[in-house]
């Protein structure tokens, strides 16, 4: 018998640590809690990334505002419908690559998101954030719960996106210079310049498909 009892040896545990996907109320709510947390670590309260601040040319600043995102997807305070100029909602055309041409997919009213909420200071919006994530609230839940919704709508989104991206980006020039869509032209990677046009032709893609995104400053692509 030797020094070791082998059979004591043991396997290393593994634990597997995955980002909340925020397709519910609970996983958001979970993951907004986490970031504070991730915050409270910031020893300047102003440096904190949640603030959106609004200057004058001499960098002074006139309005700041508590901003918000979920897995880089902005958070809509509130949203309002779109009008038309009859004051009737204004119904969006969603459309999907079929192979051949692009076909109607459905239709959706068209809204306006609101992502910036005026604080008076940076410490007045820190601790309007620490009281959300201490206690559940109402308002807060349902603004939540619409971004837990477009989480999972955002994801048959960017499918679609790629789809058709793809598509533009094989019948360009550009297919035969950097190579097909999921083809490294960097050695073992993409290079910079074949990851900007994939990124050109997403934009295009989702123009193309409707999913643009209304705000108070115009259309805007996220």
């Amino acid at each position: 018998m030797g020094l070791l009892d082998l059979k004591k040896a043991q396997a290393r545990k593994t634990v597997a640590l995955q980002r909340r996907d925020c397709k519910t109320y609970e996983d958001a709510y979970a993951y907004f809690q986490y970031n504070v947390d991730q915050w409270k670590k910031y020893e300047d309260v102003s440096e904190i990334p949640i603030f959106n601040r609004k200057t004058d040319k001499d960098g002074n600043v006139l309005e700041i505002y508590l901003e918000l995102s979920l897995h880089q997807m902005p958070l809509y305070w509130d949203i309002e419908p779109v009008l038309d100029s009859h004051g009737n909602q204004v119904m969006k055309t969603i459309k999907k690559w079929d192979g051949d041409a692009l076909v109607k997919n459905y239709e959706a009213p068209d809204f306006k998101g609101k992502p910036m909420y005026p604080i008076s200071d940076e410490e007045e919006g820190w601790n309007i954030i620490q009281n959300l994530a201490a206690q559940e609230d109402a308002d807060f839940r349902t603004v939540l719960t619409r971004a837990a919704k477009a989480m999972c709508e955002i994801e048959e989104e960017l499918q679609e996106i790629n789809i058709y991206a793809e598509h533009l980006y094989e019948e360009s020039e550009w297919s035969e210079k950097y190579g097909k869509w999921d083809e490294q032209d960097a050695g073992t990677k993409q290079s910079k310049q074949k990851q900007q046009k994939k990124s050109q032709f997403k934009q295009t893609a989702r123009r193309r498909l409707g999913y643009q995104r209304a705000t108070d400053k115009g259309t805007k692509l996220v």
